[in-house]
This record gives structure tokens, sequence and C-alpha cells, in this order.
């Protein structure tokens, strides 16, 4: 789909990522920095381990395929579509038990390696990550990229490769099953509180989200 006018992507991403696929490590180094908090929390919300060789694999790809970024509406989604390719990827290989970490899968290439910024973190509360563990990964991607990352709608629909109004089902589908989740286990009294940025920053959240449920 063509780049959304609600959300123009910056002229540098493309300029870098067009530099990049033409040699020019340095510019391949800064649109790595520029977004890697961004894959990394992508990552980290599912996954305990072998998180730094997915996210260096998911920048080689986009450098790799990049012709296709022109078909998404931002480098976010581009990215995040990217990733979302390479968790699958690692999910059919461990249900498939022929491996027994993912860093199996994914053997990094040659590409720039990035001073790792201290990213922002996923949803910590241990309660709230453990609900949002037991979706489907679809439906916790959705909500993560919509209420966390403010995502617009065509933006999730493009990392998804489903059309908007899935997005809005499976968004209305998340939602419901994340409260019952948070029902069904409510955090303990002393931690239901402790990380006050745990929650989603964007200004969508609905309070079911904020607050866990309580």
């Amino acid at each position: 789909m063509p780049k959304h006018l609600d959300h123009p992507e910056p002229e540098n991403d493309s300029a870098l990522l067009h530099a990049w696929q033409d040699g020019d490590q340095a510019a391949g180094t800064a649109l790595v920095r520029k977004h890697f908090s961004l894959v990394y929390r992508f990552f980290r919300s599912k996954l305990d381990k072998d998180i730094d060789g997915l996210v260096e694999r998911t920048f080689l790809a986009c450098r790799e395929s990049g012709e296709r970024y022109r078909d998404a509406p931002s480098m976010r989604a581009y990215l995040l579509g990217i990733a979302r390719s390479q968790l699958l990827l690692c999910v059919h290989v461990y249900t498939q038990g022929r491996v027994r970490s993912a860093s199996e899968v994914v053997q990094g290439g040659a590409g720039p390696r990035p001073l790792r910024p201290e990213p922002e973190r996923p949803p910590e509360r241990p309660h709230l990550l453990a609900a949002l563990r037991a979706l489907p990964v679809d439906l916790q991607i959705a909500i993560e990229l919509y209420y966390w990352e403010d995502l617009a709608i065509d933006e999730v629909a493009s990392v998804l490769d489903v059309p908007p109004g899935t997005v809005k089902s499976h968004l209305s589908r998340a939602r419901k099953e994340l409260k019952d989740h948070l029902a069904l286990r409510p955090p303990p009294p002393s931690t239901a509180r402790t990380t006050p940025d745990a929650g989603p920053r964007s200004k969508r959240a609905p309070r079911a989200l904020v607050s866990e449920g309580t």
C-alpha cells in the first residue's frame, strides 16, 4: 500500500536505507541506531533469549529486501513486518523440535553491529507480560503495536499482512482475552504497581490495560 498521509515517512529513513544498500556502512549503522529499540522491544516482550540474533537478522533482511520498503506505510511497519517473519520462523522451528535454541536459526551475517542503547523495555510487570504472552502471537503483536508503540491501524495491518478491518477484530479479541487472563491471575498486591512505566504509552490505552484489570 502507498505511504499514508497521516504518518509521512521521514526522508532520511529512505535515504539511509538506499545508502546502506549501496554499501555505506555508516548509513546502515545510523538506521540501526534509530530503530534498534523498537525492534528490540518487539522480541523482548515475546522471548527471553536469543534476542540479539533476531534483531541482527531483522536488520540484515531489511537491507537485503529493501525494495519491499516502498510498499510499506512506514519504516517502522516495514521493520516490524520483517521482525514478525523472523519470530514466526523461530516459533516454527521450536514447535518442530529440531533445535533447542533460536540462536541455531538466526546465524547473523555481515552488517553494522549497533552500539546497543538501553532500550525502553516492554511491559515488565510479570503479571501483565505473562498475560500478553498467553495470547496467540498475532493478537499479542496487534495489541502491543497499537497500544504500546502507537502504530496506526494501517501500519499494524502491514506488519501482520492483513486488511485493516482484521486488525480491528484482532484488537477487540486481544483486549477481551487479555482481560480474561488478567482476571484469572490477579497480581500480588505488593507488585501490582511497582513499575509505573510498564503500561501502554499511547493515549489510546483503555483503562483495563493500564490498570491490569485491577
